[in-house]
């Protein structure tokens, strides 16, 4: 199998077809009892990953084109298989925006304290690293990316990152994390206090960096409390 093959499956609408999967023995399809949110999902994915590299695609987005995994792959070779690779993501609906790595905006302090799009949809992350440190996502909570992608971040002893999008993230009304409701809110407190538990298991100099993020959290969360009181009592 090519890597345009892989991305033309992962386009197919009978990617969630057990069926669809038949002709194809190096790729799993793995389901969830019950709907326990993206944490459980990922975590079910990684316990069953054998590949050397990780990706996450969420439902309601797109690897950017079908020669996203053959760059990928060239630039992991070139070098020296790295622990992450940051790659670039190109944000389109009810906002525009595209983010392309660079030499400053890879520095592990700005991904760690001022990235203020933290999340593992734009990186591509070495297997081993994440076994070796037995990196999970939170469970049954909004925001799990958070947790996992500083840790990861903290753990990786080196990267590289692409000039090219790797990533399509679909920005959609009523999504996981723009509902207006206050459970919203209740994930994010949540998310704060998971954040302030991991300086036990971080390096000491990347503490600051945690604090960064826990105050950028703390911020979002009284964005997301207002929304929710506008949306509930408009003008």
């Amino acid at each position: 199998m090519t890597y345009s093959d892989l991305f033309e499956i992962l386009l197919s609408k009978n990617i969630y077809n057990e069926a669809g999967f038949n002709n194809y023995t190096n790729i799993k399809l793995l389901k969830t009892p019950v709907n326990s949110r993206q944490g459980a999902a990922r975590n079910i994915g990684l316990n069953s990953c054998i590949g050397d590299y990780v990706l996450f695609l969420d439902a309601d987005d797109k690897f950017y084109d079908k020669y996203v995994f053959e760059k990928l792959a060239l630039l992991i070779k070139d070098k020296n298989l790295p622990d992450i690779v940051y790659g670039g993501m190109k944000i389109t609906g009810k906002r525009e925006l595209t983010i392309i790595p660079d030499e400053q905006n890879t520095l592990k302090s700005y991904r760690l304290g001022q990235n203020k799009w933290m999340n593992v949809t734009s990186l591509c992350v070495k297997n081993s690293m994440i076994q070796e440190h037995n990196i999970k996502f939170p469970e049954n909570i909004r925001y799990e990316d958070v947790i996992f992608a500083f840790l990861a971040i903290d753990k990786a002893d080196n990267y590289a990152y692409t000039d090219f999008i790797t990533y399509l993230y679909i920005n959609r009304e009523n999504t996981t994390t723009t509902k207006y409701n206050y459970s919203q809110s209740l994930d994010t407190v949540e998310i704060i206090q998971k954040l302030t538990n991991l300086k036990h298991c971080i390096s000491k100099e990347n503490i600051p960096y945690l604090k960064q993020r826990i105050i950028e959290q703390t911020e979002r969360l009284q964005e997301r409390l207002k929304r929710v009181i506008e949306y509930n009592f408009p003008d």
